[in-house]
């Protein structure tokens, strides 16, 4: 789901629609936390990229670590997968 992971500074990540739908992608750190909402709005199907510079909500980089990310379609989960940083 993304390249590279390991990562340092930013990962793309690779994910595919079947069909038109509300989209979300967020990233958790390892105890849950949200870290970052990545995508948060209705896209079209086919094949789609989103970078993810490895900084938080607020622009802050984040600590090395591992990290998940989660993708919903239509407010079901359809994919999460381990991330690590590297510093």
């Amino acid at each position: 789901m993304n390249f590279p992971n390991p990562f340092n500074p930013s990962t793309t990540i690779n994910f595919s629609l079947k069909e038109q739908g509300f989209v979300e992608l967020k990233i958790y750190n390892i105890k849950g936390r949200l870290i970052r909402e990545v995508i948060n709005q209705k896209m079209k199907g086919g094949e789609h990229n989103v970078i993810w510079n490895g900084k938080d909500e607020n622009n802050r980089c984040c600590s090395s670590g591992i990290y998940l990310m989660n993708l919903k379609l239509n407010g079901v989960s359809r994919k999460t997968s381990k991330v690590i940083l590297l510093k």
